[in-house]
């Protein structure tokens, strides 16, 4: 006799059988078994091979899977000769479990950041000994007897979780070693209108179905690792704010998907230790990117080959980046309309940006003030005669004839033929 299970397509868990003759038993063992994999196959049809002589009592019953341990299953299997042997089969799983690690404090307190509009059905072993199954944000806070650290484990349906909406505990996390079936963000879905020509009055309805993690780990100060292993991302549009201010985070998040992003605004803005490989990130798809590595003072990292191509914001981006000189010259910023302060006090970059295509930018205020290693030649820039350029080289490394005077001069340096030499021949 031999039995086997074949697992569906779309279930990640992994399945192994066994057949025990001295026991009579059949075990079936689930491990890294997701919640949604329990949605996905209510049941398993299993694979018995008998001898020709031999019959079965139902070799296509399937498994129910919800009645995981409760209810017992058996085969019967018949002999030629008439010989019956009974086997009981066995389920064992071990569900995906979201794993945490946090410092008590003062107050011996920890609040999960769930909130009101999540999605949740799970189990949390606060690490103390004590279990609890949570279905509503308003059961997520434990009291502990001592102090120290914790380890929290989470396993079930987990839609939202973000400090930046919950931020009673922010500063008490200091890892997550797994994951588990954690969604840092729940879907929303919404619905506008669209004109279908150009009649004002031929509209249809449409919706759109987004997850937002703004602010996820927004001031979590002591967030020191996440696991290498991407989280779950689908349908994740807007990631503002989200490691802002975590001021100890700078772990591995290269694998992450970030394909379907179109906000990064203040990503990574004061994560002043931040320095991690995010080379290959695909962020075709950003709009907005204003201050994503602002006062990120260690961060240096190659985004050379970034597609920005429709990135419209990129206002103060690197403002106060201390550390940042990459080369950021084949950069597409065609469709880049706000450049305030992109620069500013950015006091080690130095990289040619001469062939950019500046032509659609509006404001350049402040671009490259107090940036006092920037010295390049942009004579090529094109830049519209309406571009707002008050103090863009102030105290930078360029020459600057009247730092604080808002003339039109002094914004268009060399403009038009203008006596100075700023730029050359900017056009």
């Amino acid at each position: 006799m031999s039995f086997s299970i074949d697992k569906p397509d779309n279930v990640k868990a992994n399945i192994s059988t066994s057949i025990d003759e001295g026991n009579s038993s059949i075990s079936i063992s689930l491990t890294e078994l997701s919640y949604y994999d329990l949605e996905k196959i209510k049941s398993i049809v299993p694979s018995i091979q008998i001898s020709k002589s031999a019959s079965i009592s139902d070799n296509s019953k399937n498994i129910d899977l919800s009645t995981i341990p409760t209810e017992a299953l058996k085969y019967t299997v018949t002999a030629g000769n008439g010989e019956t042997r009974d086997y009981t089969v066995n389920i064992t799983h071990k569900l995906k479990k979201f794993i945490s690690k946090w410092n008590l404090g003062a107050n011996q307190q920890i609040k999960l950041p769930i909130y009101d509009g999540g999605d949740y059905d799970f189990t949390v072993d606060w690490g103390d000994g004590t279990k609890q199954t949570v279905t509503s944000h308003t059961k997520a806070s434990h009291g502990y007897q001592t102090g120290g650290d914790k380890t929290i484990t989470i396993t079930g349906k987990i839609e939202g979780f973000n400090f930046g909406k919950v931020p009673g505990s922010k500063d008490k996390i200091l890892e997550i070693s797994d994951w588990g079936d954690l969604k840092l963000g729940n879907s929303i879905s919404y619905t506008y209108t669209y004109r279908v020509s150009q009649d004002q009055n031929q509209t249809n309805p449409r919706t759109e179905t987004v997850t937002m993690i703004a602010g996820c780990f927004q001031e979590c100060y002591n967030l020191v690792t996440l696991p290498a292993e991407a989280p779950n991302l689908e349908e994740v549009t807007n990631m503002s704010s989200m490691f802002s201010r975590a001021e100890k985070f700078n772990s591995d998040i290269s694998k992450w998907d970030v394909s379907k992003v179109t906000n990064m605004s203040q990503m990574f803005s004061g994560a002043t230790k931040f320095n991690s490989d995010i080379s290959k990130w695909n962020v075709s798809k950003v709009t907005n990117m204003s201050s994503m590595f602002s006062s990120a003072t260690k961060f240096n990292s190659d985004i050379s080959k970034w597609d920005v191509s429709k990135v419209t914001n990129m206002s103060q981006m690197f403002s106060g980046a201390i550390a940042f000189n990459q080369d950021i010259g084949s950069w597409n910023v065609s469709n880049v309309t706000d450049m305030i302060g992109m620069f500013n006090y950015a006091i080690v970059f130095n990289q040619n940006i001469g062939s950019w295509n500046v032509s659609n930018v509006t404001n350049m205020l402040s671009m490259f003030s107090n940036a006092t290693a920037f010295n390049q030649n942009l004579s090529s820039w094109n830049v519209p005669s309406s571009t707002s350029m008050e103090y863009m080289f102030r105290n930078s490394g360029m020459p600057y004839s009247d730092s604080d005077s808002n003339t039109a001069n002094s914004r268009h340096p060399n403009l038009n033929q203008h006596e100075y030499q700023d730029l050359n021949n900017i056009n």
